[in-house]
């Protein structure tokens, strides 16, 4: 059995395919957008969870560490005897394993005061803490956070005043942190297998990063590629969110009682691999859907057109057939007449034989 060949015109064709295309692609264009949304929002949703993973892991060796401090504090206040003061120093230094305790008197060290370090390291005669900005800086504020460059390694100062409830000054207490503590952290919290973790400072110098030759060297927006528009370095760190430009995701958060951020960046392709498969195959299945609804148009409207056309050849015949009939009564009428005539002639000749 031959497949009866649809012929349609060009222009038929276009009617019918150009508004199920549109639909189509329009149609895709919904999905694509709310698809993306939906990616963004979630790259933010577990950008922040992870940096908050990452925040609790640095806020907690804080919290012990700043605790231990305020211990050492709460003695020097408490007890002018130099032994004393050196038992807690050590003891805290001991059950700390990432962090070196110190304490040091405001007297100077040339007139009877005293330093004491956790790791029994030897002070020198000569030296000076009122030039430490760590000394400096705390004993005009609560805590602050310092960068030692007097230690080999690269380590955060936080100390501490220990003043009377009279505001005397009797000496600050504080501790060195090693910052290779914190790139660890970094370097074993991933987002993604390409993303990458660090803390900065507000001005984007690294305090923790995957190549530790950058920590307090290099620049985070240096090295990133992140374009902020309008908004400045310090704006965006304050902000703490989320953004995504073009094919890569930014994200930044503030570790709480710390002047310092986290900052995380990767490809959003880690992401929206699995949802662009998801996009392709809806792109094939509206193309092939929109392709075999045309398919059946075009057959249903072929086959009302030979119906159409059956209907109007049926028509054209009995047409055809009502005009012969037309003639042919037109042709018996003539021949009524013509004998009506003849019959009328025959009365008047009968009329006139009478």
């Amino acid at each position: 059995m031959k497949l009866k060949k649809i012929s349609i015109s060009p222009k038929l064709f276009i009617a019918s395919f150009i508004p199920l295309a549109l639909v189509g692609f329009f149609s895709i264009i919904f999905f694509v957008n709310v698809t993306t949304k939906i990616i963004n929002e979630n790259i933010e949703h577990q950008a922040s969870g992870v940096l908050s993973v990452v925040e609790n892991h640095v806020t907690s060796l804080f919290s012990h560490d700043l605790a231990n401090l305020n211990i050492i504090a709460n003695i020097a206040l408490d007890s002018t005897d130099r032994n004393t003061i050196a038992r807690i120093v050590k003891l805290t230094g001991k059950v700390s394993f990432v962090s070196t305790y110190y304490y040091v008197t405001a007297t100077p060290l040339s007139s009877g005061g005293y330093m004491i370090m956790s790791d029994d390291t030897e002070i020198p005669g000569d030296f000076n803490q009122f030039d430490k900005p760590w000394f400096k800086d705390a004993v005009n504020a609560e805590r602050i956070f310092a960068f030692n460059t007097d230690s080999k390694k690269k380590c955060v100062t936080i100390s501490r005043a220990v003043k009377t409830q009279d505001g005397k000054l009797i000496g600050v207490c504080a501790f060195d942190m090693d910052l290779s503590v914190f790139s660890k952290i970094a370097k074993g919290t991933k987002l993604t297998e390409k993303s990458t973790i660090s803390m900065i400072d507000v001005t984007g110098r690294y305090l923790a990063t995957k190549d530790e030759s950058d920590v307090l060297e290099g620049n985070y927006f240096e090295d990133s590629d992140i374009q902020l528009g309008n908004m400045t370095q310090e704006d965006y760190v304050k902000a703490s969110k989320a953004i995504v430009i073009k094919n890569k995701f930014y994200a930044v958060k503030r570790i709480s009682f710390t002047p310092w951020y986290l900052v995380t960046e990767g490809l959003t392709s880690d992401f929206t691999s699995y949802f662009a498969r998801s996009v392709t195959l809806v792109i094939i299945l509206v193309t092939l859907i929109c392709i075999a609804a045309t398919i059946f148009l075009l057959w249903y409207m072929e086959k009302i057109r030979s119906k159409e056309k059956a209907l109007g050849d049926k028509l054209y015949g009995e047409t055809q057939n009502l005009a012969v009939a037309a003639k042919e009564n037109a042709a018996t009428s003539q021949d009524q007449s013509a004998a009506v005539k003849e019959i009328v002639a025959t009365m008047e000749d009968s009329n006139m034989l009478s």
